[in-house]
């Protein structure tokens, strides 16, 4: 039995769930039970009524934490009982206050004997969660949108692809526009339709990949203002097309095949930075210029040399979008240079006024990912060393270890400690290889740039103790 405690409870000690997927963050108990009736009135009503007179049905599922016990599915019938046990408080409107009193004077409504399943394993129930609304494929029982049960699996990260980079874009676009709220949480919605229209303007460039962080599936937090925003404006479009019913899965209507999602993509200018829109295919010769991949306007985007338009010629690694890019970013991204310059590292280091981890941290911004990931990652390995070093590091520990105990000191979360510490032990791991190996060597170190971006946080966290200890005299 996954369950082994079943509890019986109050009303009053059974919290709702405020982050709840279903109608999304909440400020106070009461706002859930708002929320919870917006999404359906006569639902709700039909809930109450269904409590009074019968019981709660299947349990519920209780997180317990810190001596609160949150229910974590089952809100919506938490959400009509507690309008029951106090309407003056709960009620979500005068007509349901009405209901619930109407309710009350003709039935007995046992307010303290409410049965939960318990457990203090957050994901244990999250499993369990997932398995009855969100996993598809015949697995789930109870029936969410298709968008609270992508936002479920997004949130959860249990996407086995690429997929969370559509939902993850849609909560952008949902934040900026509310109005979309009804619409993507109503049975009109098909996240299905949503993702193959997402799917194509990613192959075809029209959304940058550059946006989202692989390791964290969220969007960057060093994101391009510029980037994001071209992605939510065209998102936008996607659910106007979407709710005109432009595309559907039904074959009476426009149907949401390949051919059709791509030629609406056409329609759409290419991202800001006309980034690749795929990965770069691995390298078979350094040298080779003979075998060059065509785009689907049937320009050479192999490895011959371009121009770009300023009188020098540079590399290209592959263009799988089929255009052909220009300007300085552009140039980056072919070339895979670098892993991506952080202001605020930039800065800090300006501050520190050390001279070597500046031309370090400058080199690694510099230096192709593709052609020099052994350089790029014995720089990355030079450049903690030589912080750990600055830090006190003795000489014969590690720098993966020392910084772990660095971020016990910090006092970081676990789930932040465990982000930070897999970087840590790459970069050591493979620049400890790259350089002392005999057979050894990266070939890639795109990973390297999402690590960067994941360590920005805490490799400002050292540099600020450097800086307070050079302020203070310390050595």
């Amino acid at each position: 039995m996954r369950f082994k405690d079943i509890q019986r409870y109050k009303v009053s000690d059974l919290l709702l769930d405020e982050d709840n997927y279903r109608f999304m963050a909440a400020q106070d108990q009461p706002a859930c039970v708002q929320k919870i009736f917006a999404k359906g009135p006569a639902n709700f009503k039909n809930m109450m009524t269904s409590i009074a007179e019968d019981d709660l049905g299947e349990l519920l599922l209780v997180y317990q934490n810190e001596g609160k016990h949150i229910v974590l599915d089952g809100n919506r019938r938490l959400a009509a009982f507690k309008a029951l046990s106090d309407p003056s408080k709960y009620a979500p409107s005068e007509a349901m206050r009405k209901h619930a009193e109407a309710l009350l004077s003709e039935h007995v409504v046992d307010f303290s004997d409410i049965q939960a399943q318990v457990s203090n394993n957050k994901q244990l129930i999250y499993k369990t969660v997932y398995e009855r609304h969100a996993a598809g494929q015949g697995k789930s029982r109870i029936d969410w949108t298709a968008y609270s049960a992508a936002r479920f699996r997004y949130d959860q990260q249990t996407e086995d692809s690429k997929d969370w980079y559509a939902m993850a874009v849609l909560l952008e676009t949902e934040r900026k526009y509310p109005v979309w709220a009804d619409f993507i949480d109503s049975k009109d919605y098909s996240h299905e339709v949503f993702r193959r229209i997402f799917k194509s303007a990613l192959d075809k460039g029209v959304i940058s990949r550059a946006i989202f962080s692989d390791r964290n599936q969220r969007i960057k937090t060093s994101v391009s203002k510029k980037l994001l925003s071209d992605a939510i404006e065209k998102t936008n479009r996607f659910l106007e097309a979407m709710q005109a019913k432009d595309f559907s899965l039904s074959r009476n209507g426009k149907y949401a095949d390949k051919a059709a999602v791509d030629e609406y993509m056409d329609d759409f200018e290419l991202s800001p930075d006309n980034i690749r829109t795929k990965p770069p295919e691995p390298r078979t010769s350094e040298a080779s210029t003979e075998t060059k991949a065509t785009g689907i306007n049937g320009a050479s985007t192999g490895d011959a040399p371009i121009s770009t338009g300023d009188g020098e010629e540079t590399e290209s690694e592959g263009n799988a979008g089929g255009f052909t890019p220009s300007g300085v970013a552009a140039q980056k991204d072919r070339q895979g240079y670098g892993i991506d310059s952080s202001d605020k590292i930039l800065q800090k280091l300006e501050d520190l006024e050390s001279r070597k981890l500046i031309g370090l941290y400058k080199s690694m911004c510099a230096v192709s990912l593709v052609r020099h990931p052994q350089l790029l990652y014995t720089g990355a390995w030079s450049f903690f060393e030589s912080l750990s070093t600055l830090m006190g590091k003795p000489e014969l520990t590690s720098f993966e270890s020392y910084l772990g105990s660095k971020m016990n000191e910090k006092g970081y979360t676990r789930i932040q400690k465990k982000d930070f510490s897999k970087p840590v032990k790459d970069i050591c791991d493979s620049g400890n290889l790259n350089k002392h190996s005999g057979t050894y060597h990266s070939t890639s170190a795109y990973q390297l740039r999402e690590d960067f971006n994941t360590l920005e946080p805490f490799i400002c966290d050292l540099l600020d103790i450097l800086i307070s200890n050079k302020k203070k005299g310390v050595k």
